[in-house]
């Protein structure tokens, strides 16, 4: 069996924990709406659809650095 090693930051703004995945083509940020259409979809592995919003640029600070970063709002979990 494999073991999986995953690399999580907490922003220091807001507290809030990060998984850091630099091979992910977009980042996203669980999100979701009874109200908005989705603007696109995405598919996972296992082929089903993961709906996205828009973008929200979100400010982050990990250690002394300030990033602002574009997080795409989708309907997936923490």
């Amino acid at each position: 069996m494999s073991s999986v090693n995953l690399l999580y930051l907490r922003d220091k703004l807001t507290n809030q924990l990060y998984l850091l995945d630099s091979g992910a083509a977009v980042s996203l940020i669980p999100y979701s709406s009874v109200t908005e259409v989705p603007d696109q979809y995405l598919t996972q592995a296992d082929g089903s659809c993961i709906h996205t919003y828009d973008y929200t640029n979100t400010q982050l600070r990990f250690g002394h650095r300030v990033f602002n970063v574009p997080l795409l709002r989708a309907g997936v979990c923490e």
